[in-house]
């Protein structure tokens, strides 16, 4: 009896020691990196809320907008129904988002990446925007047809359609192309003055985010890139910009690589990343690649500040 009880205290005490330890190291498993959102989201959403311009239209007359960088929008008479389907009377608040540039895609986390027969792949886009009407706080709708969309350009491709977009929780987006037939407006109405720039019009069925673009010729493979270790998807933005076709791809992490969607191969591009570390501090990459068939980029950050990188992009 005295043996089994002196096992029995060992025993005991040795399950106290392990049940010390476990909670010396915390109690209990850490969480995920992935727990809190990635704080570079709200940076980037902030961009775009602080790029959205704010006009009125009447809704029994209609009325045209125009955004700063010329994008314009042409509503006809009678063209709000709210969510039922009924005609709009009064005033409409509209507002509008231009998402032109690479530099606009990247800074507002605005993807160029369209389904083709299944298969996600880089677009080359001719601009977004993004355009919603509200009264009295509630969203309304267009009816068919119910607005000229003008997208502007500065070097015309007879190749775009046009695309419509759904964006996601995380504000990221996929673009499916639409029935709605695209033109270039008769030179007559070109803005020499601005550097020969012209419109893509299209009529818009509905609203919300528009695009002009089309998926590129040739074969596509998708990159994969291999940031630090104090690098995931909590505190690091990683995207693949090809200037040639003013077109820019999201990358997520997964088995510590961020993984891409489709790009076409041969084209020249910047892997672009923003890392956000413990203090709070801003880390940026350029890495200049030459898309290619299983490759796998490394990318090393310096230090940089949110206007240092703003400044980077506008200089792609």
């Amino acid at each position: 009896m005295k043996t089994k009880a002196l096992v029995l205290f060992a025993l005991a005490a040795l399950l106290f020691l392990i049940t010390c330890k476990k909670e010396d190291d915390g109690g209990s498993p850490s969480p995920s990196p992935f727990a809190a959102p990635n704080p570079l989201r709200s940076y980037l959403a902030q961009n775009l809320a602080d790029a959205t311009q704010s006009f009125t239209v009447n809704a029994a007359t209609g009325g045209s907008i125009q955004g700063n960088r010329g994008s314009r929008v042409d509503f006809v008479p009678g063209a709000f129904v709210t969510a039922t389907g009924s005609p709009v009377t009064g005033t409409v608040q509209v507002k509008m988002a231009e998402v032109l540039t690479m530099a606009d895609m990247l800074l507002m986390n605005k993807q160029t990446v369209g389904m083709d027969n299944g298969v996600a792949k880089m677009l080359k886009s001719g601009g977004e925007l993004k355009i919603s009407a509200t009264q009295g706080g509630s969203e309304v709708f267009i009816v068919p047809n119910g607005a000229t969309v003008d997208v502007p350009g500065s070097s015309y491709d007879p190749q775009m359609d046009v695309f419509y977009g759904t964006e996601d929780a995380d504000g990221d987006l996929l673009w499916n192309l639409s029935t709605d037939t695209l033109t270039l407006q008769d030179s007559a109405v070109w803005d020499t003055t601005s550097g020969n720039w012209f419109y893509y019009e299209f009529d818009a069925d509905s609203l919300n985010w528009l695009n002009c673009d089309y998926f590129p010729a040739g074969a596509t493979a998708p990159l994969l890139v291999d940031a630090p270790d104090e690098t995931n998807g909590a505190n690091t933005m990683v995207w693949v910009a090809v200037p040639s076709l003013n077109g820019v791809l999201g990358a997520w992490y997964n088995d510590g690589l961020f993984n891409t969607n489709q790009v076409p191969i041969g084209y020249a591009a910047i892997v672009v990343a923003l890392y956000q570390d413990e203090d709070d501090n801003y880390h940026s990459s350029f890495t200049n690649i030459t898309v290619a068939t299983g490759m796998t980029v490394p990318i090393t950050f310096s230090p940089t500040t949110l206007a240092q990188f703003e400044a980077d992009l506008d200089a792609l």
